[in-house]
């Protein structure tokens, strides 16, 4: 039962990993940070003027999962 199992996993894994291996076309450019004055790098996508705020629980007790909030 464990092989099989196993074995099962393992064939969904072989399946997903060609297609995630290609998620960049072979001509998307990949620079070094900082090297474009231009390009603004920002914190976990967060666009100017947000921040990243990480996981926590409210004052309630809730989860609340990672986010972008106004500064």
């Amino acid at each position: 039962m464990r092989i099989a199992i196993l074995l099962f996993v393992g064939l969904i894994v072989l399946t997903t990993v060609p297609a995630t291996a290609s998620a960049f076309p072979a001509g998307s450019v990949r620079t070094e940070a900082g090297s474009d004055p231009y390009l603004v790098e920002v914190a976990q996508g967060c666009g100017p003027g947000f921040h990243w705020v990480g996981r926590h629980r409210n004052r309630y007790g809730a989860w609340v999962p990672g986010h972008c909030a106004r500064n």
